[in-house]
């Protein structure tokens, strides 16, 4: 059984044709963040800087929130061809500034780079997170009025936690999905003996250890959010109809499968209801029911009303119209793109959704996926609904042989700018225009 894979969104290609903003050293001692230009349309590159991790943390600058208990498991298969890495030895973490604080909050995105090291333990995934959160921290850029952004699917691969060595260390998905099978068989017999949906094995799969896993994935995302102070949106994750029930996440079991995402508040509680993925891709479609995009969610926050689009959903009108019109002002898209080439390659359309009537067919046919986004997807789409800012943030890394690609990439008022192209931590932190009064 191939391991199942979930496509989403990208960003575009701002790299190419699009300002990158300023990216800055630790210990830039240069003009003031307030005496910096924001981007204005013109297209040219800036310097985008590297900045490696230091071996130690913040030394008690923000407290390390230990888990209870024994952790979590749930399903998903993506990787690559190398063996597992500790935090130590990941890619560089690469840092992109775009404009200057103008005491309307920002939007910090983290373009997160996992490999099966980084799922292995509850501990090992909370530290992934925070080595990056650490930078973001060291720069200033975490503030109360701080929303910070992580990839669609960040919590889905959490099916790795307090499995052995010859899981994690499998030599390709095939082996490690047949290796993890092998240990809960009873339960995924069990559960593929009566499911609501088109392929009983996928959905067998990911429903799994879904109790575990949303206990380990908002454990891991409340303690982020209070210790750091700021308003997250953790990504996505797949569950059993997930609803929040006091300010937790709560799911039921046996009930249809969501791709969801939750924002938690600078308390760590999960804000709202969940923002439940309205258009998922046919391969998705499988196993994954699709939401209402009537009845998604907008949040506020210190930094205005911020409305989240999860993965495909930034392509379509209706799931922007349901945004607009509860009153979003700035809206972020975790996201998920595979395999690596994808986004310079051609746009294969609405993947089993039927094409919007503002989409041109005959002149998008030759589109690159890039070139599709900044027109039909979220940096297009932004400007047309009233959304003053609006960020897309995919998840990049190596889990075993499959492989992901994309781009932090956005658009503010002065038109689209972007990360780099890579497969690498990045972090992308746009500041807001001031609000009116």
């Amino acid at each position: 059984m191939d391991p199942p894979v979930a496509d989403g969104p990208a960003s575009p290609a701002g790299g190419r044709r699009h300002p990158m903003g300023t990216g800055q050293p630790r210990g830039w001692g240069g003009r003031s963040p307030a005496a910096q230009p924001r981007c204005k349309l013109a297209c040219r590159e800036q310097n985008v800087t590297l900045a490696g991790r230091g071996e130690t943390d913040r030394r008690g600058r923000v407290k390390r929130r230990l888990l209870r208990g024994g952790c979590v498991l749930v399903s998903m298969l993506l990787a690559l061809a190398c063996a597992p890495v500790d935090v130590e030895d990941a890619p560089d973490i690469r840092v992109v500034e775009i404009g200057a604080n103008e005491g309307g909050g920002n939007i910090v995105g983290v373009q997160a780079w996992m490999d099966p090291t980084g799922f292995s333990s509850a501990e090992e995934y909370d530290a992934r997170l925070r080595s990056w959160l650490d930078d973001a921290f060291d720069r200033e850029w975490l503030r109360p009025d701080t929303v910070v952004v992580l990839p669609e699917s960040i919590g889905v691969w959490l099916m790795l936690v307090d499995e052995p060595p010859a899981v994690v260390e499998a030599d390709t998905a095939q082996d490690a999905l047949e290796q993890l099978l092998a240990r809960h068989l009873p339960s995924f017999l069990e559960l593929r003996g009566s499911t609501p949906a088109r392929d009983d094995d996928k959905y067998a799969l990911y429903a799994l250890k879904a109790k575990e896993i949303v206990d380990t994935y908002q454990e891991v995302m409340s303690g982020l959010a209070a210790d750091y102070g700021v308003t997250l949106v953790a990504g996505s994750v797949v569950l059993p109809e997930p609803t929040v029930v006091d300010g937790r996440i709560e799911i039921t079991k046996g009930a249809v499968l969501r791709n969801a995402s939750f924002v938690f508040d600078r308390e760590g509680r999960v804000m709202e209801e969940p923002v439940v993925q309205a258009f998922p891709t046919e391969a998705m479609m499988d196993f994954i029911e699709p939401g209402s995009p009537g009845r998604l969610t907008v949040y506020d926050s210190p930094a205005g009303r911020i409305g989240v689009l999860v993965g495909n959903d930034t392509w379509f009108p209706e799931a922007w119209q349901a945004l607009a019109d509860a009153g979003a002002e700035r809206v972020v898209a975790p996201m998920l793109l595979q395999p690596e080439g994808t986004w310079f390659g051609d746009w294969k359309g609405y993947d089993g959704w039927p094409t919007p009537p503002d989409v041109d067919g005959p002149s998008s046919k030759d589109l690159t996926m890039a070139e599709a986004f900044q027109r039909y997807g979220l940096s297009g789409r932004a400007d047309d609904y009233g959304v003053d800012v609006a960020m897309a943030v995919p998840l990049r890394g190596a889990m075993w042989e499959l492989t992901t690609d994309g781009q932090v990439t956005g658009r503010d008022e002065f038109g689209v700018f972007s990360g780099p192209l890579a497969d690498s931590p990045v972090i992308v932190n746009a500041w807001l225009p001031a609000r009116q009064r």
